[in-house]
């Protein structure tokens, strides 16, 4: 895994850039392929269902020697294909104003596409967010020019399941641009990667910027070209589309995660055809770097105000006349219900906007002469969520998105998000999406809690507080990170999970790690004291042999400046055994699109993420059984992961009765489904998941329930991979899923 938010300094060595506007770039990854084998704790094989242009993918064919990738392509059947090939993906997103680039030389033959490209293979996707696609090289020999014929381009598939082309057939919305370019030899390719837009380099020379097309010009800010209407049908859901005059379709792009990915496959044409030739030849990787601006990367503030009384005379002019982003942060506790607020004023005490909580602790922006609320605004209204708890510490940002013209496209905008100070430390900037109304409506996809736009060049020199609240550690930054609380800025160390496994077994639990690499890390087992160092992946396993129940805690983390950080979280391992006391479900099941078969007598329960062969599987209990003064842990034995591949499942307390009678068409709606977890399925078989359901069934007993539902969907992974688990009722094997009690 990466470590894309932290500063790390790997080398002195400079993208290749000409005319560079940034120039002062931080390196915070780098791949030199200078080992023997794929870094497989950095990539993932991308494994692509069914056959491409007759090619298989598989990781075998990806090879690293002489101080190179070598993705090669291979004349050999493999479930039908007449070819195999080679797609690696990072494993981590990359981050908004992040420059990647990659130096190599295509593959010595026709008939094969060599990318170096970017595409989600990390997250859900939906008709609405993770779909685009950004191909900053895809080059085949072009045999009439004896010359690599390179596509450049940008894909939305958001739209693909309901936009029709002038054939009436589902199609997506697209454009690019072919350069022509030396073949037989290595050259570099780049993007910058900025938070709504980007440019893409060849040898240091910027070569699109996705903007332009010879025939639709203006097909990246409106979404119409190729398709003469715009598509209506998930123009607010997805693309922030509320009928604002200053709307702009960006390429689709709205905060998708997007992964690097290095492919060799192959795709013939008649001017690429493929032959004999391709066989045993390979696309090269040199290396693939990540930069980011050390002006992002910066924890100072440029103002601090530990005390805050009444009002706060910032030092510096914070000018909403130029281009650029501030950000203010602060530590709020309300003491009442009562409304509080911040105004941002000039030098003369004319608020410029105002941010604050009202009496029912919903958040609110007054801009000038509009006021986004989160009990109106969109996606905020649809969340039901209580922002500002009496007598709770929060940490509470603000985002200035200033823009220094006064066309359509240059309104000001103002974003804030709050954050419990005890809870989870969120060290990466929300996503910001420009596409905001007059009264804040966005797209789902945006990060802020609340925005708001306007026109101003007025400056912030003021900010008074009013209301019921005590306001701490007050911070004015240019960055993001400069105005994380203190707490925040080290690194982050996060235990998670329950194993279950036979006795004298080894178990592993997993630590996400986030700041600078390497970290030494303590925990507990079982209260004994432990230790690792020089970690330097930002994903380590703890392995411990289980003789009985063992309880994991973090202690403390510490990063390479030796600063120490936050811990959160535990991890239990539980040991099968005859001390424990099991419950079987009194029903469980799965359902599938469009069957109207009973699966409830099967053996096994499926889960699936693919849209047309989901599976979704419903487990209840009888928690009159459940004893109590013990703590409770669900048991599901995976018995089958057809693809040998990683899986993340969200399970979800149903809030209606589950019964025999359920199939897909009558299953219960996604607004009665509350998750309570997420189970990560290694990419493994016969082996046992579980996680701990203590609170959750006594808080169901106090409240009078008798059963408590459960939902089990596909959540992140290859979603046309199918897990399969022991069924639990009924006639049952050797490993049910089942409730396990224990004092532990």
């Amino acid at each position: 895994m990466l470590i894309l938010n932290a500063v790390i300094v790997i080398s002195a060595v400079k993208p290749v850039l000409k005319n560079d506007s940034v120039q002062n770039w931080e390196l915070v990854f780098e791949d030199e392929f200078n080992g023997n084998a794929v870094d497989w704790r950095n990539w993932s094989d991308e494994y692509l269902p069914g056959l491409k242009h007759g090619s298989y993918s598989q990781p075998a064919n990806a090879e690293v020697a002489e101080g190179e990738l070598r993705l090669y392509i291979r004349k050999e059947s493999v479930k039908g294909s007449t070819w195999t090939a080679a797609s690696i993906f990072l494993n981590e997103p990359i981050k908004p104003y992040t420059y990647v680039e990659c130096k190599m030389k295509p593959t010595q033959c026709t008939g094969v596409n060599n990318a170096f490209w970017m595409a989600n293979r990390s997250k859900e996707t939906t008709t609405w967010k993770n779909r685009v696609e950004i191909d900053m090289v895809e080059t085949r020999l072009d045999t009439t020019k004896n010359m690599g014929n390179c596509h450049i381009g940008w894909h939305d598939w958001k739209a693909q399941p309901y936009l029709l082309n002038a054939k009436g057939q589902l199609d997506h919305v697209a454009q690019g641009k072919i350069i022509y370019h030396d073949f037989d030899k290595y050259e570099i390719w780049g993007i910058y990667f900025r938070e709504n837009d980007y440019v893409i380099y060849h040898n240091g020379e910027p070569v699109w910027d996705g903007k332009t097309h010879h025939i639709y010009p203006k097909q990246y800010y409106t979404g119409t070209g190729r398709f003469p209407d715009w598509f209506e049908k998930e123009g607010k859901r997805a693309y922030g589309k509320w009928g604002q005059d200053d709307w702009n379709y960006q390429a689709g792009y709205s905060g998708d995660n997007l992964n690097v990915i290095l492919t060799a496959y192959t795709w013939p044409e008649k001017w690429s055809p493929i032959t004999d030739a391709a066989a045993d030849k390979y696309m090269a990787v040199d290396y693939v770097r990540l930069y980011r601006p050390q002006s992002l990367l910066k924890k100072k503030p440029e103002e601090h105000f530990p005390e805050v009384k009444r009002a706060i005379l910032l030092k510096n002019n914070y000018s909403l006349s130029r281009d650029g982003n501030y950000y203010f942060s602060a530590v709020v506790e309300k003491k009442s219900d009562a409304p509080i607020q911040m105004a941002f004023a000039d030098s003369t005490g004319i608020p410029v906007f105002s941010v604050g909580s009202d009496s029912k602790n919903q958040l609110f922006i007054k801009f000038g002469d509009r006021t986004s609320h989160t009990q109106t605004a969109y996606p905020a209204a649809t969340l039901k969520k209580v922002y500002l708890e009496n007598n709770k510490k929060y940490w509470l940002v603000v985002r200035v998105s200033a823009l220094k013209g006064k066309g359509v496209f240059d309104r000001d905008a103002v974003s804030m998000s709050a954050f419990p100070l005890d809870g989870m430390p969120v060290g990466d900037e929300p996503y910001f999406y420009p596409n905001i109304d007059s009264l804040g409506n966005t797209s789902i996809n945006a990060g802020w809690d609340i925005n708001a736009k306007n026109y101003t060049d007025a400056s912030i020199r003021l900010v008074q507080l009013r209301g019921d609240a005590v306001v701490s550690d007050f911070r004015a930054g240019t960055n993001y990170r400069s105005v994380l609380p203190p707490m925040w800025q080290g690194p982050v160390a996060v235990l998670s999970g329950c194993r279950i496994v036979a006795p004298n077994t080894p178990a592993s639990v997993n630590v996400t790690l986030s700041g600078k690499a390497p970290w030494n890390l303590k925990y507990t087992v079982n209260g004994v004291q432990k230790e690792l160092t020089s970690i330097r992946y930002n994903t380590v396993e703890i392995t411990e042999t289980a003789r009985e129940n063992l309880q994991l805690k973090l202690s403390e983390v510490t990063d390479a400046d030796g600063t120490p950080g936050f811990t959160t979280g535990d991890a239990t391992v539980l040991v099968l055994n005859d001390k424990n006391q099991r419950l079987l479900p009194s029903f469980d099941t799965f359902i599938q699109p469009e069957q109207k078969e009973d699966f409830s007598s099967r053996l096994g329960l499926e889960i699936k993420g693919d849209k047309l062969y989901e599976r979704q599987a419903y487990i209840s209990f009888d928690i009159t059984k459940v004893p109590s003064g013990k703590r409770s842990f669900l048991s599901l034995y995976c018995t089958k992961n057809d693809k040998k591949l990683p899986m993340k499942l969200s399970l979800q307390y149903v809030d209606v009765p589950v019964n025999a009678a359920l199939r897909f068409i009558n299953k219960p709606t996604d607004e009665k489904c509350i998750e309570i977890a997420r189970m990560e399925v290694p990419a493994d078989e016969k082996i046992y998941l579980g996680t701990e359901l203590t609170n959750e069934i006594n808080y169901l007993k106090q409240l009078g329930a008798k059963t408590m539902n459960l939902r089990l969907v596909y959540v992140e992974g290859e979603k046309t991979n199918m897990v399969s688990f022991q069924q639990g009722h009924g006639q049952v094997g050797t490993n049910p899923v089942q409730l396990i009690f224990t004092d532990l």
